[in-house]
């Protein structure tokens, strides 16, 4: 579909994508049926290619849409923040309660990240990108107030959310940890580091 889509055009797109996030996390994506996520939407199969040329164009666009789902979570969860040491948490938080809220959304992560190609990585960064500005910004304020230590601040960044999404990744398949552990463990690792203080 070309051209600027009515509200009701868009919330039809947007309950196709909502089906195909829920068909996408099941199976890998050869396995996945676009007359299963039509059905799932409520629309016939033709609608759906109203929308989407085909259904690589669906895939691609569902999990570029998930992950703009989940930085605009981070960027409004992070939004009250007023100190550098309070961001690194609530940046931590907002990831795990995406994920908490948001298992299927989730997968789509974890699965697309061995799958996607070229174009979509470059989508996704561009996504990634455009909410790491604001943050790393917060990074650069904690290292200028003396907080952090003079680190790169976009390993920093990259660093928290690798590893909040492979440790909620463990948990939600394994339930190993406690999600208030894995909460205080990740403070502690970012804000504290893992050596003890000399005395």
């Amino acid at each position: 579909m070309v051209g600027e889509l009515t509200p009701l055009q868009q919330q039809r797109r947007d309950s196709i994508l909502d089906a195909a996030v829920a068909a996408f996390s099941k199976v890998r994506y050869h396995h996945v049926e676009v007359e299963a996520i039509a059905k799932e939407a409520g629309v016939g199969k033709g609608t759906i290619y109203r929308y989407f040329k085909n259904k690589h164009d669906l895939y691609t666009s569902t999990i570029e849409h998930q992950f703009k789902i989940m930085f605009e979570f981070i960027d409004t969860s992070t939004a009250e923040t007023d100190s550098p040491m309070q961001f690194i948490k609530s940046l931590i938080d907002a990831f795990i309660m995406f994920f908490e809220k948001n298992p299927n959304a989730f997968d789509i992560v974890i699965l697309a990240s061995g799958t996607i190609v070229d174009e979509v990585i470059l989508s996704i960064r561009n996504i990634r990108n455009e909410y790491y500005k604001k943050f790393l910004k917060i990074i650069q304020q904690g290292i200028d107030e003396k907080l952090f230590k003079n680190m790169n601040k976009h390993i920093i960044l990259r660093a928290i959310d690798a590893s909040v999404i492979y440790v909620m990744y463990d948990q939600m398949k394994t339930s190993s940890f406690t999600i208030d552990e894995i909460k205080e463990n990740l403070y502690n690792l970012f804000l504290n580091g893992l050596l003890l203080k000399s005395e």
